[in-house]
């Protein structure tokens, strides 16, 4: 019986899922009425048919270990997207630009020696403040207050989100996220343990 959850896609599926696709499985060799049948057979007192309990262990087996891949790639892919976010430049800081690099290479043999970086464009980071109007409820003007940016207030929470996902990471989520990157090495996933 192969997996019933693919841990290289980014399909997760919920318990309800999980136990049609059960059913599915034991509705593959045994019908409803063969179902019942056996049944009646056991409770008869007919041996029992060790065909239909040994695949039922089967599809058990199977259910658990889709249950349990499911929450690994659950997992994983949060993982995943907590480090796309925490990659992303902070808003209060902005980016410096860096200017373009051209590749270069050793005159004697070839050899490239400067690999090609693109310009990064200046980002400008955003006020740390924004000025807000307060009105009273006629819409008369009250008074200007200075705020903390929504935007980066949005920002940082983001971020804190996304680095308590990182910090709770398994081992077992680290492996499958290099397995799925199709790097071997852990510099590649950004993992720092």
């Amino acid at each position: 019986m192969r997996d019933w959850v693919d841990l290289t896609k980014n399909d997760i599926f919920t318990a309800s899922q999980l136990k049609r696709r059960k059913v599915a499985h034991i509705r593959s060799k045994y019908s409803v009425e063969d179902e019942i049948e056996l049944i009646r057979g056991l409770i008869r007192g007919a041996p029992e048919d060790r065909k239909y309990t040994d695949w039922l262990e089967e599809v058990e087996a199977a259910e658990q270990k889709a249950t349990t891949d499911n929450a690994l790639l659950k997992e994983t892919i949060a993982y995943e997207g907590s480090t796309r976010r925490l990659a992303k430049y902070l808003l209060s800081v902005g980016v410096k630009r860096v200017p373009e690099t051209p590749e270069t290479r050793d005159k004697e043999t070839g050899e490239i020696t400067q690999e090609f970086v693109p310009e990064i464009k200046e980002i400008k980071p955003v006020d740390a403040t924004v000025k807000v109007k307060t009105y009273d409820p006629e819409g008369v003007f009250l008074k200007e207050v200075t705020e903390p940016n929504p935007e980066i207030v949005r920002d940082l929470n983001e971020r804190y989100a996304a680095q308590s996902v990182v910090d709770k990471a398994t081992a077992e989520t680290l492996t499958l996220v290099v397995q799925r990157s199709g790097n071997e090495t852990r510099k590649h996933v950004g993992i720092s343990r």
